[in-house]
Parts: C-alpha cells; sequence; structure tokens
C-alpha cells in the first residue's frame, strides 16, 4: 500500500512515517508543491497530512490543509480512488477551523484526526496510535476490494467466510450490503447451527472492517452480572477522579461490531436497558451519572420467531421493531442441499490444513460420490454444525484405518455409516438415487433426465473443471463428435452413425471429472448414465482418443491394456489445479 507523510518539520515526518516503511511504500513531502509534482505518477491509499505546512509563495506556515484536499480531489480520476486523509493537528489553528473539521469528517473527505500532543505521553505511544488508525483504514480498503474483485456471487460470500452456491443463499447478498451500509440494527433469524454468527461476521467485515467484533451469548449471562458485563462499572476513587473498574461489552467493542446471539433469551427486566442503548445510543454503566455513548453496530441473533414471541408476551415490541430494522433469514441446510457437497468438502480441506499446521501426519482426504449422495439424503436438523461435526468425526477414523504410505484417502459411504448413526437408516438409498449431479451446475436430479437440450450445460460445467489444455482439447473433440455433412466423405469432419453420440460422451465425461477418485467402469455407465453396453465401450474409446476422427485430440482417459477395459482413469493433465477447483 502506499503512504504519503506531509509535514514541514523533519522530524515529524520521520516520525509518522517509521511504523510503515517495512511493510508499505511510504514518500515524504514537506510542502504542497512537492505533493502536486509527486501526483503525477504516484497515487497514494493513505494520506497523513500537518494542518500547517508552508507553501512557497507563504512566508510562513499557514492552515493550507483545504488546498491540499482540492489538490487530490483535482487529480482525482477514472480508476482512482480517493486516498483515506488523516489530519495530524498540532496548531490551535485547527481549533479555529472546528466547523470545518467537522465537515470534512462528516461528509467523509477526512478519515480521522490526530492530535500531536498525544505525542506528549510518549513518541513510541504515539506511533502505536498512528499505526493502528492506519491499518484499520487499509483494512477496511482490502475489504472494498473483496467486494469488487469477485468474479461472482458464491466466489464474493467465499471471501467472507460463507462457503454456498445455493440460489437461496446468494440472493441474500444484497441484503447483506444494504444491513452493512445502514446504521440501523440487524437482526438474523434462523435455526441452530445455520451460521448466523458467520453471517454476523460477514455484515462487521463490509461494515467495520477492521475494527472490533464483540460477541456475546444472551443466554450465558447471569441475570445478577446482566449490567456488569454489558454497560461496565465506573467508580470514583479517594482523589474524586472516575475511573473504570471494569469495561463492558459495548464500550470494548468501541466503533466495532456487537453481536447478540440468542437475544429471546434476554430477561424482560434487561430488555429496556437495551432498548435505550438502541434508541439513544448510549448507555449507562454501573455507579455512573453520565452516559457513555455507543457508535458501533448491533446485530441480534435467534432461532425463535422473535414476532410470535411478542405475542406471548415474552419480548418487548417496541425492541423487536427497534432491532429488526433490517431482518435477514437464513435457510435451513435441509433447504440447499446443493450446499453439502462443497462443504462438506471445505470441512475436510479445513481439517487437513489443521493437521499440517500443527505439524501431524495427514494425506488428503476427500468423499466418494456416493458418500456426497448419502450425505445429501439426510435431514441435517442441527445444519452446518452437525454436517461439520459429522464430517470431522469421519476424518478422524478415516485416519486411523489408511495407511502410513498412502497418500490419498475417500471417505467411503460404509464408513460414513458405520460411525454415524444418524445415517444408517439411509444407506439403501445409495444405491437407488444418485444425487452427484446436484453438485454441479445443472438443474437436473438424475443422469437418466440428461438429453440433448442439456449439452450446452454439461458442456459449460465440463469446461469449468478442465485446465487450459483440457479445454482447447475438449473443443477438438466436439468438433470430432458433431455429424458428418449429408454426402460428405469420410475424411469431413464429424462423426458417421455407427459413433456414439456426442451427449453420451459429454455425460460420461462429466461423470468422470465430478466423482472424486476420477475413475469410472463400464458398468458404471451403464448403471448410472443408462448406455447399453457397446455404447459405452464406444464412449470409453472416444475419451480415450482411440476412435478415429478429425480433427485429432488427446486422451481424456487412460484406459489399462487391451483386454482389460474395466476400469478408466481421468488424464491429470486435463483436469484444473485443486486449488482452482476450490474457487469455482
Amino acid at each position: 500500500m502506499n503512504i504519503l507523510v506531509v509535514d514541514d518539520i523533519k522530524q515529524h515526518r520521520e516520525m509518522l512515517a517509521e511504523p510503515f516503511r517495512a511493510n508499505h511504500v511510504v514518500r515524504c513531502m514537506a510542502d504542497l508543491e512537492e505533493v502536486e509534482q509527486a501526483l503525477q505518477d504516484w497515487w497514494p491509499d493513505v494520506a497523513l497530512v500537518d494542518a500547517m505546512f508552508p507553501k512557497k509563495k507563504y512566508g510562513q506556515p499557514v492552515f493550507a490543509f483545504e488546498s491540499f484536499l482540492e489538490l487530490l480531489e483535482d487529480r482525482l480520476h477514472a480508476g482512482l480512488e480517493m486516498p483515506q486523509v488523516i489530519l495530524v493537528s498540532g496548531q490551535n489553528e485547527t481549533a479555529k477551523r472546528f466547523e470545518d473539521v467537522r465537515q470534512w469528517l462528516t461528509f467523509g473527505r477526512v478519515a480521522d484526526v490526530i492530535p500531536k500532543s498525544t505525542a506528549d505521553v510518549g513518541v513510541d505511544f504515539f506511533r502505536a496510535v498512528v499505526r493502528l488508525r492506519v491499518e484499520s483504514l487499509l483494512e477496511r480498503q482490502r475489504w472494498r476490494g473483496v467486494e469488487k474483485s469477485a468474479q461472482s456471487d458464491a466466489e464474493w460470500f467465499s471471501r467472507l467466510g460463507i462457503i454456498t452456491n445455493s440460489p437461496k443463499m446468494l440472493k441474500l447478498k444484497t441484503d447483506l450490503i444494504a444491513a452493512a451500509r445502514s446504521p440501523y440494527c440487524v437482526l438474523l433469524s434462523g435455526s441452530t447451527g445455520c451460521g448466523k454468527e458467520l453471517f454476523a461476521k460477514a455484515i462487521h467485515h463490509l461494515a467495520k472492517p477492521g475494527k472490533k467484533f464483540k460477541p456475546l451469548n444472551c443466554s450465558a449471562i447471569p441475570a445478577e452480572l446482566f449490567e456488569t458485563e454489558i454497560f461496565g462499572v465506573q467508580r470514583i476513587g479517594k482523589d474524586h477522579q472516575v475511573y473504570t473498574e471494569k469495561t463492558g461489552l459495548f464500550e470494548a467493542a468501541g466503533d466495532g461490531t456487537v453481536f447478540l446471539d440468542d437475544i429471546q433469551t434476554l430477561r424482560s427486566e434487561h430488555q429496556p436497558k437495551l432498548l435505550r442503548v438502541v434508541q439513544e445510543r448510549g448507555f449507562l454503566k454501573v455507579g455512573a451519572t453520565d452516559e457513555t455513548p455507543f457508535v458501533g453496530k448491533l446485530v441480534a441473533a435467534t432461532n425463535k420467531d422473535l414476532f410470535e414471541e411478542v405475542g406471548k408476551g415474552s419480548f418487548r415490541e417496541d425492541l423487536y421493531y427497534r432491532i429488526s430494522v433490517f431482518k435477514i433469514q437464513i435457510p435451513d441446510l435441509a433447504d440447499r442441499l446443493e450446499d453439502i457437497p462443497i462443504l462438506a468438502e471445505h470441512f475436510l480441506s479445513e481439517f487437513v490444513r489443521d493437521r499440517a499446521a500443527r505439524y501431524l501426519r495427514c494425506p488428503d482426504i476427500h468423499l466418494h460420490p456416493k458418500s456426497k449422495s448419502l450425505l445429501m439424503s439426510a435431514s441435517w436438523d442441527g445444519n452446518v454444525r452437525e454436517l461439520k461435526g459429522v464430517i470431522e468425526k469421519t476424518a478422524e477414523y478415516a485416519l486411523l484405518e489408511c495407511k502410513e504410505s498412502e497418500s490419498s484417502v475417500v471417505i467411503s459411504p460404509e464408513l460414513l455409516v458405520k460411525h454415524n448413526p444418524l445415517l444408517q437408516s439411509l444407506a439403501p438409498q445409495i444405491s437407488t438415487e444418485d444425487r452427484l449431479l446436484a453438485t454441479s451446475d445443472i438443474g437436473v436430479q438424475q443422469w437418466s433426465e440428461l438429453d440433448e437440450t442439456n449439452a450446452p450445460e454439461i458442456a459449460k460445467t465440463v469446461v469449468k473443471l478442465l485446465s487450459d489444455t483440457g479445454k482447447a482439447e475438449f473443443e477438438k473433440m466436439r468438433m470430432a463428435l458433431r455429424p458428418r455433412a449429408r454426402g460428405a466423405g469420410d475424411d469431413a469432419p464429424g462423426r458417421d452413425s455407427q459413433d456414439p453420440s456426442a451427449i453420451h460422451c459429454l455425460k460420461a465425461l462429466l461423470y468422470l471429472l465430478l466423482r472424486t477418485d476420477n475413475r469410472v467402469n463400464l458398468q458404471d455407465l451403464r448403471l448410472v448414465l443408462g448406455l447399453k453396453w457397446t455404447q459405452a465401450k464406444k464412449v470409453m474409446n472416444v475419451l480415450a482418443a482411440l476412435e478415429p476422427s478429425t480433427p485429432r485430440y488427446d486422451a481424456f482417459v487412460t484406459l489399462p491394456l487391451q483386454g482389460g477395459r474395466k476400469e478408466a482413469q481421468i488424464v491429470r493433465e486435463m483436469m484444473r489445479p485443486k486449488d482452482l477447483l476450490e474457487l469455482s
């Protein structure tokens, strides 16, 4: 990141610049002329600017800070963002221009004001304050970059820590952005384990990046300690000085985010106190006579119908309407089955990374396609939290049963059923219901339903799963599988009536790419895709580039030696790298 320091005193420039030299590009200027020249080929992300600095036509330092802001705005053009400007004040002239400074802060022309008198406590303390303020602003910029650079809604959610590909979840993006940008309260509703805290953190990162996130479960606070924990305690010492004996949650959050989970458990005598915080944006510490302002964001969550609780008389109606200005309902896992496979694989990746971070042996662990089908058949009353527990437990058992020399482990449906009683009743559905298609972007549940009308969707999904080399060869294969023009000779591009249809090859290639073990046999093609024996063998030969065709293309699969073509394996060079697949 680029940081600009403007001050007419060299000692002050060094004091402001020193905390950032190791990790950022820092340029120091003494006057507006130097700044104007530098901005011709360089642009800062953050500017630390003295209120008083010389301009050559003046005989002495003057309050030229507004001229600096105008210079930035004149130089601003498409492709650039206005830098985050911090006014570093050390003169009485700033106090005289208080109304101007207040307006600059209000309208965002200035991000913060730091008095140079902070250095009276100590230079190291001053540097620490400046570093924290600047890093906070840079963190905000990074999160704004997340929102702008994401290539898809799924990637946008992923960067906020929410793994999903479900339309029901993706459509909540607009609600999250609106809730984050608004100063009003947000109420998250959803069943236990559906990810309410993840959504609260997402709102926090969008609204208050770099600030503190303070979560609290309302049911965990003893009634007699509520005010102490939430608001804090203030005492008057023997010297008649007021001091804080205990810092409460709202004060600790500062201008960050307070997240109150299970808010429906809040006692009736405590609800008016929270209502005052929401209405007046302030709170009274225990033992205090003056209110402390609350400038942060409040997010609440409940697993009950809070409006129904209002009807029962257990929750205040006025508080309900205050905290539910933005109300976001998070769907249950059972209502977004397409998320189960990608969540399960994500939890396995986290499991492997966690063991690696602790220097423990751990091969790559993945789910067998039939294991994904089994997981998608469960009801998941405990939502994502329950799924994560099942995956982590099964992964531990999988490690116990694998050999030391194995570099990859596949979790079979038998292993899932063996260690998770809740899945035992679903085991018979594995062989009768194939839900592997739900892991793709195609809106069809059964392989037998795929036909020529789905060819564009299948091809699009296949391309996503292929490397650049694979994409080029895939196009050649599709060209070779097109019907030959009527009356054309045998040397003309395309297939004749004896070759398998293009849709069979597309379905087989998609099925092969979606399988965790990247293997397929003739029996799979016959049972899952509904092909005849001769069709399945033809498809195998096409994917192995053994059928005569023009133009030629490289093999997508390798087959065993002649006479043993029972199983094929995908050619690894044709697949996208694993790290890219996780972002798809």
